[in-house]
């Protein structure tokens, strides 16, 4: 009993563990796409709103102080399911002291020592964000669910949540970045299934995936510091056939932006951009066998949408256009500033190597097999026979954009920096680089190159051998071309793609020529893919109908807890406001009181002045028994009272009458005052 409670309680660590990183992938994604080049000047400060966020956390719980930076780390990790280096959390904290802080006031304190201090810290500039994106994330994942159990059919899939496919691109690249290698790889069918399905559908839960997906690369800025400059005029990529055939748009959209934005992105940072002689005559014999066959091509554009065939269709080329596109290669490849390179190598020695052994067992044909290996001596070659372990170190690669994974996975090894990589982790890793290095490439963009190659990438490994499909599509053309429409084709070709369909049993029955049964066999697939398809769009509209509803359930009880908090608000504003009128009022009394005495205070002066005046020359006619005469030769006879009144005089002339003016008329002063009167805190 123990054992499964431990169990069950280490399922669920790793449940939220992963719940924390998607909403931080998300929020991640929503900071990028709403900020500025002002707010976001470098790598990490796009971290910054998620520290803040944390230490505002932390600080309602009264936790505003610490030794080290390493004391909080475990909080800040767990809070968003990422491991935030020790250095990058110490220029992260620098950069919020230096926007917290002012002159007047320190908000946040970093020592030498690393010990820390922050006061109180209110951040929460995200979390209506955080609470919609979480319902939103829940919603996708009960989807996943139910399109699993649909399309299983009570065939038992080892997956639980469609995130861990769309992280995997994070690990890919950690394969060049950080050369981790803990990640384990998984048959991810359904889940490109699933987002396959809702891409195609346009609809807002794709937009969601693809906004983890975005967060999920962007992640990648905490373990590594790219300095693209150092080495980018050194570095030559060398194009494989794939390659080329995504450059010429011969690939699908997304295959053709990737391969094109590689390009751009490499002749502006000084990149050599190179392709085998032998690339050429292989791109060269590719197209000329599509021009072969391309009437009989129905079944392959319809099993494999980096076909070819497909960006005929697509393009509405002809076979005569292929047939020129295949003739005039060389002259294709300059248009992009592509220089040839004639090795010379000897076919014999390639072959006794190691790289021709390997890559024989995972190619179709030795043709193929050979040319990867001199490729890959070119780019060996180049690097100088060097084992380099840092990915700004290199200096040639050689760019794959096969839907296949197997010429991808050969050669990794651990801790050095293989020779190939692919042209989306490549795009990847220049967009860290410099997410404004193109323009007009938005994140946007990279969502749905990076999605739409992991997809392919996946579903291309359930597919049958080129071979095998083009048996079935002569077979096919045999027997069938006559009766089965092009809806019964695609709906067959989508049977092959799910591995529904044993596309080497159909082939046996071909053989055995006859004609009725295999025929009955296609119409019986078709039909099955047919109701398979309207059982899950009806269930699917029925699923996202009760979606829609609960959302709307949830906004609506929201949307009444806003009208109820708007009231209340609307209550407390009108009390702060009579609050304020109130202060106001007692704060413009006090100041009034204040003038009012600083006014009546200058008349008291003037009045007293006079009044010794008055008192002087009372006294001065007294002792004259009250003649005026004798008192005015008294006084000028009389130095001491002469001066006395010389001077009262002057104290009335040109302070006690000035001081009262000023006070009462001259308005500049009273303002002056005014602004100047110091208030009770009460009153502040």
């Amino acid at each position: 009993m123990q054992i499964i409670c431990t169990f069950a309680s280490e399922k669920n660590k790793l449940l939220r563990e992963m719940n924390n990183k998607i909403i931080t992938y998300s929020l991640l994604a929503y900071i990028r796409n709403n900020s500025n080049e002002d707010t976001i000047k470098g790598s990490l400060d796009i971290f910054v709103p998620l520290v803040k966020r944390a230490i505002a956390k932390l600080s309602s719980k009264g936790i505003n102080k610490g030794k080290n930076i390493s004391e909080i780390k475990p909080y800040i990790d767990d809070e968003y399911g990422l491991d935030f280096p020790i250095p990058v959390l110490d220029t992260i904290f620098k950069k919020i002291a230096e926007q917290v802080n002012t002159e007047d006031k320190t908000n946040f304190v970093i020592n030498n020592d690393k010990s820390f201090t922050f006061f109180e810290y209110i951040f929460d500039d995200y979390e209506e964000f955080i609470s919609n994106r979480e319902s939103e994330i829940k919603k996708v994942q009960r989807l996943f669910l139910n399109f699993k159990e649909v399309s299983s059919k009570g065939d038992v899939i080892d997956s639980n949540s469609i995130f861990e496919f769309i992280e995997k691109s994070k690990y890919n690249l950690s394969k060049y970045l950080s050369k981790k290698e803990d990640y384990i790889e998984k048959d991810y069918t359904i889940e490109a299934e699933f987002i396959e399905y809702f891409r195609k559908l346009g609809a807002s839960y794709y937009e969601i995936i693809k906004d983890i997906y975005l967060g999920s690369i962007i992640s990648c800025y905490i373990e590594y510091k790219p300095d693209i400059k150092r080495s980018n005029k050194k570095v030559e990529l060398l194009l494989d056939t794939n390659f080329i055939m995504g450059l010429l748009d011969l690939n699908t959209k997304e295959s053709t932006q990737t391969c094109s934005t590689v390009v751009k992105i490499a002749k502006n940072s000084g990149y050599i951009l190179s392709v085998l002689e032998d690339t050429l005559q292989e791109t060269t014999n590719l197209l000329r066998n599509k021009a072969e066959n391309f009437d009989k091509s129905f079944l392959t554009k319809r099993v494999n949408p980096e076909d070819v065939f497909n960006a005929c269709e697509r393009r509405s080329l002809t076979r005569i256009d292929l047939e020129k596109i295949a003739d005039n290669i060389s002259s294709e490849i300059e248009k992009y500033g592509i220089k040839v390179v004639k090795t010379g190598y000897n076919n014999g020695v390639i072959e006794r190597g190691e790289d021709y052994k390997k890559l024989r067992k995972i190619r179709e044909t030795e043709i193929s097999a050979l040319h990867d290996a001199k490729a890959l001596h070119y780019v060996k070659e180049r690097r100088q026979g060097r084992k380099i372990k840092e990915f700004q170190e290199v200096n040639c690669w050689f760019v794959n954009n096969s839907s296949s994974d197997s010429a991808y996975i050969y050669g990794n090894k651990k801790g050095v920096q293989p020779e190939i990589i692919k042209a989306d982790d490549l795009l990847n890793i220049l967009w860290l680089s410099n997410p404004s290095i193109v323009k007009d490439f938005s994140s946007n963009d990279l969502s749905d190159i990076g999605l739409s190659s992991s997809i392919s990438l996946t579903l291309s490994q359930n597919l049958p051998k080129s071979k095998m499909i083009r048996e079935l599509e002569e077979n096919i053309y045999k027997y069938a071309n006559d009766v089965i429409s092009d809806e019964d084709i695609v709906n067959v070709s989508k049977r092959i793609t799910s591995r529904q369909l044993d596309i080497e049993e159909m082939n046996k029955l071909a053989e055995k020529e006859n004609k009725e049964e295999f025929i009955n066999r296609l119409n019986k697939e078709a039909k099955i893919q047919k109701d398979k398809e309207a059982e899950m769009q009806n269930f699917f509209n029925s699923v996202i109908e009760r979606l829609d509803l609960e959302t709307q359930k949830t906004l609506n009880i929201r949307n009444e807890k806003d009208e109820e908090i708007a009231q209340k608000n609307n209550i407390i504003n009108r009390q702060a406001i009579e609050i304020k009128e109130l202060r106001e009022r007692e704060r413009q009394d006090y100041i009034d009181k204040k003038i009012r005495k600083w006014k009546n205070n200058s008349i008291w002066y003037f009045v007293i002045s006079v009044a010794v005046l008055l008192l002087i020359l009372i006294i001065a006619l007294y002792i004259n028994q009250w003649k005026i005469d004798s008192t005015g030769l008294y006084l000028k006879n009389n130095f001491v009272m002469t001066i006395l009144l010389s001077i009262i005089l002057f104290v009335i002339n040109y302070f006690t009458a000035k001081i009262c003016y000023d006070r009462h008329f001259n308005h500049s002063n009273i303002k002056s005052f005014k602004e100047n009167i110091k208030l009770p805190e009460k009153l502040k």
